[in-house]
């Protein structure tokens, strides 16, 4: 998993992996950080800018540009609906929404769709 978060802007990696560590079957999966400042290599269009900088960390380290998740709390962030377990902005992340990552790494694995 790689984070891409304004927090990032904030925090070092290992501090952000930290506030994962209750989940620790997601903890283990934090491997970076988007880009949070510049511009990105690849201008996506119409794609929103979070969204933009996950596809833009999957060239740049050179991974399969469908095979992603994320983790959003805001509806706007997002075009590609499909690969994003939505969060409640009010409730943050809670055991259902890592149960739900966690299906949809799963099935990445096996090959098949969410």
């Amino acid at each position: 998993m790689v984070i891409s978060s304004s927090w990032a802007a904030h925090y070092p990696l290992e501090k952000m992996r930290d506030f994962f560590e209750e989940q620790p079957d997601l903890h283990r999966l934090i491997v970076g950080c988007t880009l949070q400042k510049g511009s990105p290599k690849v201008d996506f269009g119409a794609i929103p800018l979070r969204e933009s900088q996950c596809r833009n960390w999957l060239i740049a380290n050179q991974r399969e540009p469908h095979r992603w998740i994320a983790l959003e709390d805001d509806l706007l962030n997002f075009k590609a609906r499909e690969q994003v377990v939505f969060t409640d902005p009010r409730l943050g992340f809670r055991t259902r929404d890592a149960e739900r990552v966690l299906e949809l790494v799963g099935r990445l694995r096996k090959g098949t769709s969410a």
